[in-house]
């Protein structure tokens, strides 16, 4: 389904959600290229903090992952390592500032992991801040109402920090980037309000996901080619669910 809308290689649609359909795809070929250089899969790891949203939040996070091509691990010891960060239960920015400490000792050992925060707590500005100061080896930084570009921010990521073979596209629209030394995305000025595209997007992707969630070829009613639907792929497009 992803490749029917993989029209331009060379640019990005506008729309969404083609748009993230797009960088999903593109998403895939580097991960395709990593794999066969590192003899293994890409590994993700989320942690998440606070309210019951945000670990709804996750699993779409991991859904758009899974459909990239990671593959999920129990710790922080991951080629992907996401902190899903809440303002609403108490202690939460604390235990998030104490874990940064611990990332970025992984980080000194493991230069090529990266290491992103979304959530409400990237919402505000003094935290933003405090972290682009003091904790810079964070790679990406996102809020709640941009989950849904997640494959859109890696690939900015990987643009700009990374060399990618072959690789002509031109990023016109895209979220814009934070080009000071720690080479963080920052979108948190696009935070403060929803627009009609993102709720446009959000909705076309959860129907897609709901046809890709779930889905696994019955063996048993192969003849009638049934499918049943596998859970933890439904996630993908869920991602845009506002």
């Amino acid at each position: 389904m992803i490749d029917d809308v993989y029209i331009n290689e060379n640019a990005a649609p506008e729309m969404e959600p083609e748009r993230q359909f797009f960088f999903i795809k593109k998403m895939q070929e580097i991960a395709f290229e990593r794999e066969q250089k590192e003899g293994r899969k890409l590994t993700y790891h989320i942690s998440t903090f606070g309210c019951q949203m945000n670990f709804k939040d996750s699993e779409k996070l991991a859904g758009v992952l899974e459909e990239i091509g990671f593959v999920e691990v129990d710790d922080e010891k991951a080629d992907f390592c996401l902190y899903n960060t809440c303002t609403v239960r108490e202690n939460a920015n604390s235990r998030v500032y104490g874990r940064l400490g611990y990332l970025g000792k992984l980080k000194s050992r493991k230069p090529d992991m990266i290491i992103a925060m979304c959530g409400c707590m990237m919402q505000e500005e003094h935290v933003v801040e405090t972290i682009k100061k003091s904790y810079r080896f964070v790679d990406i930084i996102f809020g709640t109402h941009n989950i849904y570009k997640l494959a859109e921010l890696l690939y900015i990521y990987y643009k700009e920090n990374v060399v990618l073979p072959q690789d002509n596209l031109t990023t016109k629209n895209s979220t814009k980037i934070n080009n000071e030394a720690d080479s963080s995305v920052t979108v948190t000025e696009n935070d403060k309000t929803e627009s009609k595209s993102d709720n446009i997007s959000c909705n076309t992707l959860d129907n897609i996901i709901d046809d890709k969630k779930d889905s696994e070829i019955n063996k048993k009613n192969s003849k009638e080619k049934k499918i049943v639907i596998k859970k933890k792929h439904k996630m993908v497009v869920d991602i845009l669910k506002g």
